[in-house]
């Protein structure tokens, strides 16, 4: 059961990581486009 849970937030934070990951990407692009 403990390690079930640990999975599960391990992929919750990875999910997080990813989306936080992609709108940095995103700031980034629309920077470039400006410059």
């Amino acid at each position: 059961l403990i390690v079930e849970i640990r999975l599960v937030q391990e992929h919750f934070s990875v999910k997080i990581v990813e989306k936080i990951l992609a709108i940095f990407i995103e700031i980034v692009a629309l920077i470039q486009n400006v410059i």
